[in-house]
């Protein structure tokens, strides 16, 4: 057998070769799919069995509460001899904590994800673009561009207006000094032995 026949006979069988793969990964990514098909539909099967779950959970709880406060009505007609506050006391607790409770499953089945039960969809923090985050910095780089310091905030040293004081490091209303101040003292009252005059005799 010459090279070529042997040449040749290698190329055809490369080719069955390459051809039984190419059958083999087709025949591999339909099933695939198939398993991938499944699994999606056993999921979602599951996820509208845990959703009819509480919804049975919230119907049942509303049955409950009609039973309790028809039979608790019931009982109040029947028995007037009892106060009318022992069953309005039990029809209020009952009433109260069956909205509570149907409120959070509720608010449970509210916050799951609709194809995919056991998830529970958060919202996304907001976060700036980049643009607004050049214009927020823009703004303070202007602000504090423009901002004062110490002295140049209150520059004024006449009394009675707005200056600035290094001891506290505060803008304050100045004043006169201590020694600048003239102050007059009022006479001390003398007590006077007829004081009990102004006072009226009952």
């Amino acid at each position: 057998m010459s090279s070529l026949d042997n040449s040749s006979l290698q190329q055809k069988l490369t080719e069955i070769v390459d051809n039984e793969n190419a059958k083999l990964l087709e025949k591999k990514q339909a099933v695939d799919q198939e398993i991938d098909s499944k699994d999606r539909l056993k999921l979602l099967n599951n996820s509208t069995r845990k959703r009819g779950e509480h919804i049975t959970k919230i119907v049942m709880a509303i049955v409950i509460i009609l039973v309790l406060f028809t039979f608790l009505n019931l009982a109040s007609e029947s028995l007037p001899m009892v106060p009318e506050f022992v069953f309005i006391i039990p029809n209020f607790i009952i009433v109260a904590v069956g909205i509570i409770y149907i409120f959070t499953i509720f608010v449970d089945m509210q916050s799951r994800d609709k194809l995919y039960y056991d998830k529970y969809e958060f919202d996304h923090p907001n976060v700036d673009s980049p643009e607004e985050v050049q214009s927020k910095h823009a703004v303070r780089a202007q602000t504090a561009g423009s901002a004062c310091v110490g002295i140049d905030c209150c520059p004024s040293i006449e009394v009675g207006t707005v200056s600035y004081d290094a001891s506290q490091n505060l803008c304050v209303i100045k004043g006169e000094s201590f020694t600048n101040q003239s102050y007059k003292i009022p006479p001390t009252p003398i007590n006077t032995p007829n004081e009990f005059e102004k006072y009226q005799k009952l």
